[in-house]
């Protein structure tokens, strides 16, 4: 099986780079995967009050782009 590579672009333009890698069939199994991950660093980032952008961009074991997940949201507080 193909190994993938999981690229994290937080809001502050940090990018962590995956060198582990996971395996999954093909690129489909991959990005949804993505999704997955996606969804669950949304969740966490949500308690932020500022705007927030987070990114994974999926790698193959050739370092090829093969496509990524966005999500885009802001939070706001509003006491009364």
């Amino acid at each position: 099986m193909p190994t993938y590579f999981f690229d994290i672009h937080q809001a502050d333009g940090r990018v962590d780079d995956d060198t582990i890698g996971a395996e999954f069939p093909d690129n489909a199994h991959a990005l949804k995967e993505a999704e997955r991950a996606l969804g669950d660093m949304a969740a966490d980032a949500a308690h932020d009050p500022k705007a927030q952008e987070i990114k994974v961009t999926v790698r193959d074991d050739l370092g090829q782009i093969v496509g990524y997940r966005a999500a885009n949201f802001e939070s706001e507080n509003f006491d009364g």
